[in-house]
């Protein structure tokens, strides 16, 4: 009985010790957006031309990149499998003259980690007027 305890007391101290594995994958990447800048501002029929890189110690699997309205309906998503460590994103989107009352508008790009799923998210606002 003393050994099964002890067991017991061992196997869960040995698991309470284990480092989270997701952040620790996600302290190995890293995602920059040069554009938009923070300081533009998008009218109706402007092209918002998204440059991004992502960067990674072991790697990606791909990205998506999306933009938002403020009321959260997906305006545009494009979806790239890209295997590498250093991952240039250059894309664009035309803000279209038929959209009517979306607002400030959100940027998100996901880089896709591994084939489980995992993603790590980038957010920024794209002004409108």
């Amino acid at each position: 009985m003393k050994r099964l305890f002890v067991l017991c007391l061992s196997l869960s101290i040995a698991s309470s010790c284990q480092k989270d594995k997701s952040h620790e994958i996600n302290n190995q990447i890293n995602i920059s957006i040069s554009s938009p800048t923070e300081e533009q501002i998008y009218t109706r029929g402007d092209t918002v031309f998204i440059k991004a890189a992502i960067t990674s110690v072991s790697g990606i699997h791909g990205y998506t990149t999306s933009i938002y309205s403020d009321t959260g309906e997906e305006l545009y998503k494009i979806e790239e499998h890209a295997h590498g460590k250093n991952v240039a994103i250059d894309k664009y989107w035309v803000y279209k003259t038929d959209l009517q009352n979306v607002g400030d508008l959100q940027l998100v790009i996901n880089a896709i980690i591994n084939h489980e799923g995992e993603t790590l998210e980038c957010r920024k606002k794209i002004y409108t007027k």
